[in-house]
C-alpha cells in the first residue's frame, strides 16, 4: 500500500525548502541493489484535486505524477508531483514517501512507512506524517500521525479507511471514509478541537492500461465548520463531483 494523494489557504510564500532530513536515506535506500525490484507509475488527470474532502486547486483541472519502487524484501518508495494552490500561493506540490510492508499467513497485509510534503512556493505548509496500515484483499486501514500539519503548530491523527467491490470484469465500486482529529496545539488554533470527516464513493472502470473514476466527494466539521487560519480547512467546499483518468506504466 503506499500514501493516496491520493493537500490550502492563507499561508504566505517563504523561502524554497530544503529537502527534509530522511530524503537521502530514501534516495540510498533506491540505489541499493535488489534481486527483484519492480519501478512503476501513472500519469494522472483529475477534475478537482480533492485531498481529504477539500480541494488543492481551487476546483480546477489538475495533473499528477507518480513514481513507485518496490523491492521483493518488502520496501518500498515512491513520489508524486502535482499541481496546487493554496490561497494566493500556485505551487508545485511533492511528496515523498517511503516504507515497509509484510503479508501475513491468511492475506492479511501490515505496513509502516513515512511521508514528506513539500510545496515549492509555500514552504511554510510544508509538512510530514508518519502512518501504519493494514491491509485485506479488498479493504484497507490506514492511520497517520503528524507532529505540525501543515507547518501549524498542531499535532494531528488521520484515520482512513479504503474498499472496492467488482460489479464485472472491469467495473468496480469504490469507497474511502476518512476522520482528522488535532491532538493539541498553540491556542491560536483552539477550532481545531472539532472533529472533521471525508467521504468519496464512486464508479471506476479499467480501459487497458487507463483507469477512469467518478466519484462524489463530500466532507463534514462537527463543532467548527470551518477555520481561516488553518488551510486545509479555511473554505466552504462540502461536495463535489471529480472525474479522473489515470495510466499506469
Amino acid at each position: 500500500m503506499r500514501p493516496d494523494h491520493d493537500p490550502e489557504n492563507q499561508r504566505r510564500s517563504l523561502s524554497r525548502p530544503r529537502p527534509a532530513g530522511w530524503l537521502p536515506g530514501l534516495a540510498c535506500m533506491l540505489a541499493m541493489p535488489a534481486a527483484f525490484a519492480q519501478l512503476s507509475g501513472s500519469a494522472a488527470v483529475l477534475s478537482d484535486y480533492r485531498f481529504r474532502g477539500l480541494s488543492l486547486n481551487d476546483d480546477r483541472p489538475t495533473p499528477q505524477l507518480t513514481l513507485n519502487y518496490d523491492r521483493d524484501d518488502g520496501w518500498y518508495a515512491g513520489a508524486m508531483a502535482s499541481h496546487a494552490k493554496l490561497g494566493e500561493n500556485s505551487t508545485a506540490q511533492l511528496v515523498a514517501y517511503g516504507g515497509y510492508a509484510r503479508r501475513l499467513p491468511g492475506g492479511i497485509g501490515w505496513e509502516a512507512g513515512a511521508t514528506q510534503t513539500i510545496f515549492t512556493q509555500a514552504s511554510a505548509d510544508n509538512y510530514f506524517e508518519a502512518y501504519a496500515g493494514i491491509s485485506g484483499e479488498q479493504v484497507s486501514a490506514r492511520l497517520y500521525f503528524s507532529p505540525r500539519y501543515f507547518g501549524r503548530p498542531a499535532r494531528t491523527v488521520y484515520a482512513e479507511a479504503n474498499g472496492f467491490l467488482r460489479l464485472g470484469q472491469t467495473l468496480r465500486l469504490v469507497g474511502h471514509a476518512g476522520l482528522l482529529r488535532a491532538l493539541g496545539g498553540e491556542d491560536s488554533i483552539a477550532p481545531l478541537s472539532g472533529h472533521r470527516y471525508d467521504f468519496r464513493l464512486g464508479l471506476a472502470v479499467q480501459v487497458g492500461d487507463v483507469d477512469v473514476q467518478l466519484a462524489r466527494v463530500t466532507r463534514a466539521a462537527y463543532r467548527y465548520p470551518s477555520y481561516h487560519g488553518y488551510p486545509p480547512y479555511a473554505g466552504p467546499q462540502p461536495h463535489a463531483f471529480v472525474l479522473s483518468a489515470a495510466y499506469s506504466f
